[in-house]
């Protein structure tokens, strides 16, 4: 069984899934008040490095539906309990103060909707370090929802509520062990009516639905010999090929082409998402650093025996090492 920490860590990386899902405006600087909240969570959790300190969030958000979380949570028709994490209002016991003026601003007035796994709800300063788990559900359903109309069934509503239920059963008492243990399995049951069956599923239950990376590896590793006799990635090749990637040479240029672009990029330390994305845009438009780029690939390319990629002269005289090797086109 997986740890409480390896639990957490996949329950933010479902709900970062969900928030990336089909989001064609990341480059904004604005986001739903949900999304800041995870990330605050996310951020607070990854410099704690103590998963047990947030044991008692989750123990509190189970003691208060228990019987959400003991009671099958998939009936016998196969349709899912889970109405009560579809509530769109706000929940919170925090009260706002009222005010006469309706252009008055607070943040006492700013909640998330919904179910919300608190790491300290009475603490106003770090109220908002928190997992707004409806308003998360919410969205996959509508990914699930939007999609099926075109005949595409996403995992992501089951995937979230299995997360939950993983996290839930590190902290429950052995009285409830049992219980959460079959809503587990029944729900990676669901997952796995929901994802393709020629990609078989992580131990998290993600699937080739949510891991075309692994798709791109397979095909990656098809095209340039990586393959036994079988199909199958012959792990003997990769490490080759990994060995050669990684000799001090191919270090060098890699690590110089990272310090060229995180240069450019000029990252502020505070700057959130959209300002990132939008510094990494801009910075991809430099003709030096796009020339670079494309150098560096072709280098990798062929240190690791994936053939021969040309470079035209033009670029190759914007590079700045000497010593480039690739052939140019004729």
């Amino acid at each position: 069984m997986a740890s409480l920490d390896t639990s957490i860590r996949h329950l933010l990386k479902v709900i970062t899934q969900i928030q990336s899902h089909g989001n064609v405006d990341f480059l904004k600087t604005s986001k739903p008040y949900w999304h800041l909240c995870t990330e605050k969570f996310h951020a607070a959790y990854t410099k704690a490095k103590n998963p047990d300190g947030f044991r008692d969030m989750f123990h509190s958000f189970f003691d208060k539906h228990q019987d959400k979380f003991t009671d099958s949570v998939v009936d016998e028709e196969g349709d899912i309990n889970d109405e009560w994490l579809k509530n769109k209002e706000v929940v919170s016991k925090k009260k706002s103060k009222k005010s006469n003026d309706e252009l008055s601003f607070s943040l006492k007035n700013i909640n998330c909707r919904g179910e919300v796994i608190y790491f300290d709800e009475s603490n106003e300063k770090i109220r908002n370090v928190c997992i707004p788990i409806s308003e998360a559900y919410i969205a996959a359903v509508k990914i699930y929802v939007d999609g099926a109309k075109k005949g595409e069934y996403s995992p992501l509503p089951a995937l979230l509520l299995h997360a939950l239920f993983c996290v839930v059963g590190h902290i429950t008492d052995e009285n409830f062990k049992d219980d959460v243990t079959t809503n587990i399995k029944a729900l990676k049951e669901v997952i796995d009516s929901l994802v393709s069956d020629e990609t078989p599923s992580s131990s998290s239950g993600t699937g080739s639905t949510l891991n075309p990376i692994s798709d791109v590896i397979k095909n990656f590793a098809s095209k340039f010999g990586l393959n036994d006799a079988n199909g199958n990635m012959n792990m003997g090749n990769i490490e080759k090929t990994v060995s050669n990637l990684f000799s001090d040479d191919m270090t060098s240029k890699v690590k110089n082409i990272f310090t060229t672009f995180t240069d450019k990029v000029k990252i502020d330390g505070n700057a959130d998402i959209g300002t990132i994305m939008a510094n990494v845009t801009e910075a991809m438009k430099d003709p030096e650093l796009q020339s670079s780029l494309k150098e560096t690939i072709a280098d990798v390319a062929a240190k690791v025996g994936f053939g021969e990629i040309k470079i035209s002269e033009e670029d190759k005289q914007k590079i700045v090492p000497e010593n480039a090797t690739v052939d140019t086109q004729e």
